[in-house]
C-alpha cells in the first residue's frame, strides 16, 4: 500500500464509507417500477423514440458541422437479425436468396446513416458486422463476403452511400 499516494487510499476511504453508509443507513427500497421497452434494440433505436423537435435537436448536436459534436465519420453494425453489442438489428437480407435484391430499407442503423447524411453530406460512413444470419454459416465464408458486399452495394443503389473503408 506504500506506492499508492495518501490522496488516492482517502479517496478510497472516503468511497467506501460512503457506499457502507448508503447501504446501512439507508430507507427501505420503494416499490417496484414496472418499465415497458417496445421495439427492441439498442441504443440508436432508442433515439428514433423521441418526440420532435428533441429528436432533431440531437441528431444536430451528433453531426451538423462546425455544431455540438460535429462528427465526421460514423461506423454502424451491419445489422443479422442476432442479439449483438447493444440490441438486435435486422438483417437486409435474411435469405440467401434476399441476398440478391436485399431490403435497405429494414433497421434502423440505415435511418440513422440516412439522418447523419443529411446533416453533413460530407460525413464518411462505415460498417461493422458482429453477427450474420443462419444461412451464411461460418463468418469466414464467402457467403459472409457475399453478404457484406450485398450491404455494400445496396447502400449505394438504394441510398446512393460511397461506404469508406
Amino acid at each position: 500500500m506504500k506506492n499508492f499516494p495518501k490522496a488516492f487510499l482517502f479517496f478510497v476511504c472516503v468511497c467506501m464509507l460512503s457506499l457502507s453508509t448508503m447501504a446501512w443507513g439507508s430507507e427501505p427500497a420503494s416499490a417496484a417500477t414496472s418499465i415497458t421497452i417496445d421495439g427492441g434494440g439498442g441504443n440508436t433505436r432508442l433515439l428514433t423514440d423521441y418526440p420532435e423537435p428533441y429528436r432533431s435537436d440531437i441528431l444536430d448536436y451528433l453531426f451538423k458541422p462546425n455544431y455540438g459534436a460535429g462528427y465526421t465519420h460514423l461506423k454502424v453494425e451491419v445489422g443479422a437479425d442476432v442479439n449483438s453489442t447493444t440490441g438486435t438489428e435486422p438483417s437486409h437480407a435474411r435469405t440467401e436468396a434476399e441476398n440478391a435484391n436485399p431490403n435497405m430499407n429494414r433497421g434502423y442503423k440505415l435511418w440513422l446513416m440516412s439522418e447523419a447524411k443529411k446533416r453533413n453530406p460530407d460525413i464518411k460512413l462505415d460498417i461493422l458486422q458482429w453477427g450474420a444470419p443462419g444461412w451464411v454459416g461460418s463468418m469466414w465464408s464467402q457467403k459472409n463476403a457475399d453478404y457484406l458486399v450485398s450491404f455494400i452495394k445496396g447502400s449505394k443503389s438504394v441510398w446512393g452511400w460511397t461506404l469508406t473503408t
